[in-house]
């Protein structure tokens, strides 16, 4: 047992775990409930209970919910390790039989579950102040974990999951539809798997606006095809998180019945490729597939219906604003704290 816990100890670990004076004690402990579930083939309800309790330990320790369920990641991967050991570090003696790999991730499907029931976990309490006179840490160490959103196609989902975690196998990862949210102990690695994605700190502790911020981000990303930090995009983040009755009354001003109206949906889809390409003509209507003089009469269309000059640096910024906002619309994001359902 002790072998196995130094493999979880010298793994990648949640921040606030690697420096708990409290960790070793708390590892061991959840590997022996993890030994004990695989040896005796335990219930759902018997496993409910025993990590129920493992939970309540993290708490008391002071470990948030990501933590807790960071560390079921790494068990497993760390049990996994051991399949084909003659011996691995978790035998009670020479011959005891190896890991079923499909049972220890059926284990690990349950054990999240009991986590996501479990009510929220205390968060971890801050360290000790730096005294005035030390010398700053590095910004690195001061952000202790990051959370990074982004949306999928229905058929590229699965895939980019697989090689996200494979990447990342400390990531605490939701997904809602083709919508993806992860948490990492440290800057996601290979997060371009996901296609174009926004990356946020999570400050103080604060996963919820972490979460939100993220998914804003994501929002920006998936327009404009390009990864997004939310500090690289802060005027564009406070737009897109406008109750969604502002941001909806702003694109109906903007595109009126370009955007309420099915049937302009091809106009609508004319608009924003041709902003995409700069206002190529030849370029957009390549990516239409239609011929330039379409794409000149779809233009004056769209300009009827709108009153918007494309030519006007003012009115530009509009509608990619509004076609940036529209976007913004289907995105399943974190309500806001305090925020009616209305919003």
């Amino acid at each position: 047992m002790d072998a196995l816990t130094r493999r979880v100890l010298d793994g990648p670990l949640p921040v606030a775990v690697q420096g708990s004076p409290l960790a070793a004690r708390l590892i061991t402990a959840d590997l022996t409930a993890w030994l004990e579930t695989l040896a005796h083939d335990l219930s759902d309800a018997e496993i409910a209970k025993t990590f129920a309790q493992r939970f309540a330990a993290h708490a008391a320790a002071g470990f948030s919910r990501e933590d807790a369920v960071c560390l079921q990641h790494t068990y497993a991967a760390v049990l996994t390790r051991t399949l084909g050991d003659p011996a691995p570090p978790c035998a009670d003696g020479p011959g005891s039989p190896p890991i079923d790999a499909a049972h220890l991730t059926r284990i690990l499907a349950r054990v999240i579950a009991v986590a996501e029931r479990t009510p929220v976990l205390v968060r971890p309490s801050p360290g000790p102040r730096t005294p005035p006179d030390s010398t700053p840490r590095d910004a690195s160490h001061q952000t202790a974990r990051w959370c990074v959103a982004a949306s999928c196609s229905a058929d590229d989902i699965k895939p980019a999951l697989r090689a996200f975690r494979s990447a990342n196998p400390d990531a605490l990862i939701a997904v809602t539809g083709v919508h993806v949210t992860a948490f990492t102990t440290c800057p996601p690695t290979d997060a371009a798997v996901l296609g174009p994605h926004g990356l946020v700190p999570v400050d103080n502790g604060d996963t919820t606006r972490a979460a939100r911020r993220a998914a804003l981000a994501a929002v920006i990303a998936r327009y404009y095809g390009t990864d997004v930090k939310d500090e690289d995009a802060t005027p564009l983040l406070a737009a897109v998180d406008l109750p969604a009755t502002e941001r909806e009354a702003y694109v109906v001003r903007c595109l009126g019945a370009l955007h309420t109206m099915e049937r302009n949906r091809h106009l609508l889809q004319t608009l924003a490729v041709y902003l995409a390409h700069n206002q190529c003509t030849a370029a957009a209507a390549r990516t239409l597939f239609i011929h330039r003089h379409t794409l000149a009469y779809r233009l004056r269309t769209i300009a009827t219906i709108t009153g918007l000059d494309l030519d006007a640096p003012f009115d530009r910024m509009r509608a990619e604003m509004a076609l940036l906002l529209s976007d913004a619309n289907c995105w399943g994001m974190p309500r806001r704290r305090g925020a009616s359902r209305g919003h």
